[in-house]
């Protein structure tokens, strides 16, 4: 395994041999090693969502990609799930086993940004990047190989018809989409998508919050230019 992305690859490689999924190229070679550490270790598109949504893809389910990065977005992550399924006497990993939940602050991204994702967990459970429980075991790791096994249980249950309601975007920013990105006569500047604004714009959201509209404060002009 390399790197959450190819890693989720690698794993449905393996489940599925002998197969055409035997083709693909796994390790350090994979073709998707690229989404490591937030697509070239930018911070950028977790690797999870970014892998999982390769493998829809590749299975002609590309139209529930959408519900994976809704799940990923508002789920509070770790989950027990893969606490639950662990069991010691078949675990054949030498290099990390779960860190019980009870240990752990699971956080919500409310983004699908490795960068926010990460900085969020790391800062409600005071933990660095390379910091570890008393058996050695990093929990930047255990956070980002749980949320590996949850959204490819995830993403096989939207496979075979379970339904899942998104939650869709916040109040807060539906309320800037139907500004920044709605018609022609959307404010300067304009955007498109959907991610939640106020995890990196700030004053926006407290100009959202009290209806703060004129005069330009917070990148708010009063009227676009005509």
């Amino acid at each position: 395994m390399s790197a959450a992305a190819s890693g989720l690859v690698e794993a449905m490689q393996i489940a599925h041999a002998p197969s055409v999924w035997d083709e693909i190229t796994i390790g350090p070679t994979s073709w998707f090693v690229y989404g490591g550490g937030g697509v070239g270790g930018t911070g950028s598109l977790c690797g999870v969502p970014n892998g999982v949504c390769l493998v829809l893809n590749m299975c002609g389910q590309h139209s529930l990609a959408s519900k994976v990065m809704d799940y990923y977005t508002w789920t509070p992550f770790p989950t027990n799930a893969v606490d639950l399924a662990y069991d010691p006497e078949t675990w054949h990993s030498s290099k990390q086993v779960p860190i019980p939940l009870e240990y752990l602050t699971p956080t919500v991204a409310e983004s699908p940004l490795c960068h926010v994702s990460i900085s969020k967990y790391c800062a409600a459970n005071g933990v660095t990047l390379a910091d570890t429980d008393g058996q050695g075991n990093i929990y930047k790791n255990d956070r980002c190989a749980k949320i590996a096994c949850d959204l490819a249980a995830f993403a096989l249950e939207l496979m075979q018809g379970v339904s899942y309601t998104s939650h869709g975007v916040s109040a807060q920013t539906s309320t800037c989409i139907g500004c920044h990105n709605s018609s022609a006569d959307s404010v300067i500047p304009a955007t498109q998508g959907n991610m939640e604004c106020a995890g990196c714009h700030t004053d926006e959201a407290v100009i959202v919050q009290n209806g703060h509209w004129g005069g330009g404060g917070g990148g708010h002009p009063g009227n676009k230019p005509k």
